[in-house]
């Protein structure tokens, strides 16, 4: 089952990368998730890869508000948020940072939609 959700993020992720390119929009998505062998994984967390990172870091700010920028972390209707991502999403905020979990691609677009991207 948990391969199902998997599939699902992915697609709701590559529906809102192309809904943020359409718009022109400077952002980024970490490429955090994913299975690696554990000699991969140790080599990127001393690059400095962190758990929890949000899965949308949009560097333009939003039009209707006076942030720095948005991050986003993008669940399926069932997706939990774990602590690490939860902590991550508070440390955005405290920085001037717009946050938000949105299930869905589509809830990411109306979300953004309505700070003015």
């Amino acid at each position: 089952m948990a391969k199902r959700s998997a599939v699902k993020e992915d697609l709701h992720q590559r529906l809102l990368a192309r809904w943020l390119d359409m718009r022109g929009v400077d952002w980024f998505h970490p490429p955090n998730g994913g299975a690696r062998s554990v000699v991969v994984g140790r080599k990127l967390k001393e690059q400095g890869a962190k758990a929890g990172v949000p899965d949308v870091v949009i560097i333009t700010p939003p039009p209707a508000g006076d942030f720095v920028g948005t991050v986003i972390e993008l669940k399926t209707k069932t997706g939990r948020v774990s602590e690490h991502q939860k902590r991550w999403l508070e440390t955005f905020a405290e920085h001037g940072w717009l946050t938000q979990v949105c299930r869905g691609w589509q809830a990411a677009a109306d979300f953004l939609k309505e700070w003015g991207y």
